[in-house]
């Protein structure tokens, strides 16, 4: 094998260490682009988050699931094959109370080649973090070919408790499992040049 062929494999492996399914914001900014479960995109209000609980340091900790395909992110390298691809994000509260803002100050986050892609500043660490989401000034079109989940905003739901060792009321029973427990470490942040097309 020739070196590029390593590089496409260490590529790969970083982005299966990084989480599994789930991509946590790391500190800095993430570029997303929105995508409601399939079928809900022209309802009144479409299905593209839910409420869930995972563990941190042996207590049940609030998130949102938010499904979005990811542009750029630090510390995840986004594969060609992989961008667009709608991934389950686990983020702060805050975060989708801010998107929904977004959507009553006017702007399309649905649409096709309407709506406008987001980006989501994180700062700080534990306690001290901070989120700040703006959409962009101009619409963003959904890649082709857009690939959606296998799983529903429900399924996600339970998988995540599951995976974090919280029942279905919110309580922490049991160990996060072992698959997701890199991911509740935070990784150093690195430092991304912004796309500035978004």
């Amino acid at each position: 094998m020739d070196s590029s062929t390593w590089a496409k494999l260490s590529e790969e492996l970083e982005a299966k260490e990084s989480g599994g399914i789930w991509l946590f914001p790391k500190v800095g900014e993430t570029y997303i682009r929105i995508v409601p479960l399939k079928g809900t995109e022209n309802d009144e209000r479409p299905a593209f988050w839910i409420d869930t609980v995972g563990a941190w340091q042996g207590k049940a900790n609030k998130r949102r699931i938010l499904l979005a395909i990811v542009k750029e992110t630090p510390g995840r390298t986004i594969l060609d094959e992989d961008k667009n691809k709608v991934v389950p994000l686990i983020v702060a509260p805050t975060v989708v109370s801010q998107v929904v803002k977004v959507l009553a100050a006017g702007f399309d986050l649905f649409g096709e080649t309407t709506g406008h892609a987001l980006k989501i500043a994180r700062t700080g660490e534990g306690r001290g973090t901070s989120y700040r989401v703006d959409a962009s000034p101009h619409p963003i079109a959904l890649p082709d070919n857009v690939r959606y989940l296998d799983m529903d905003l429900n399924q996600l739901d339970a998988h995540y408790r599951e995976t974090n060792g919280v029942d279905a009321t919110g309580q922490v029973v049991g160990v996060p499992a072992e698959s997701n427990s890199a991911a509740q470490t935070p990784a150093p942040a690195t430092a991304v040049e912004p796309d500035n097309s978004w």
